[in-house]
């Protein structure tokens, strides 16, 4: 099975060291290139809210992309189970932009492009995921994050589950 982005919004702390490692992946790492800007437009991840509650919007690797079904002029095509961007042929319709339910895909009206994920494909593991320092986003099979969200989640009921226990004990005494 293949591996993909997870996010979980527990782990994190709101840096922003992913939309940086996802800006900066293309120029090998130059943050001068960004000082000063408020929104990095090259970063194919965003995340918003508050520390207390963030949200991330990136590629989901859908199963069915609605992203590329939208697209009316075939710039967007699926390649090793990945949605592939090839702005040549981008008609900056915006219907890809407009379909994704995840808002992973960002218009760029300078360029007449969009911005999208395209997973870090030549690398092992996507900038994003490396750079998070807490593991909020991590990159891993289906199968695998819900094994550990299971863990979690047993990990988070099990004080329930023990006071629970002492209850019962002492009522039916």
């Amino acid at each position: 099975m293949k591996k993909r982005l997870f996010f979980q919004a527990e782990k994190c702390m709101f840096c922003g060291n992913c939309e940086l490692a996802c800006a900066t992946r293309d120029t090998g790492g130059d943050i001068v290139r960004l000082a000063g800007r408020t929104e990095w437009s090259s970063s194919r991840i965003r995340v918003e809210g508050s520390a207390l509650s963030p949200e991330a919007f990136f590629c989901h690797s859908c199963e069915y992309p609605l992203c590329l079904e939208a697209c009316i002029g075939g710039a967007l095509e699926l390649s090793d189970g990945r949605v592939v961007y090839n702005p040549g042929k981008c008609v900056a319709c915006w219907s890809c932009v407009m379909a994704c339910p995840f808002g992973a895909v960002k218009a760029d009206p300078g360029k007449k492009a969009v911005v999208r994920c395209d997973g870090c494909g030549e690398w092992e593991r996507p900038a994003c995921a490396e750079s998070c320092p807490t593991g909020a986003l991590s990159f891993q099979s289906p199968s695998k994050y819900r094994q550990g969200r299971g863990n979690v989640l047993a990990a988070m009921l099990r004080p329930v589950a023990m006071a629970g226990e002492g209850f019962y004990k002492t009522k039916r005494g």
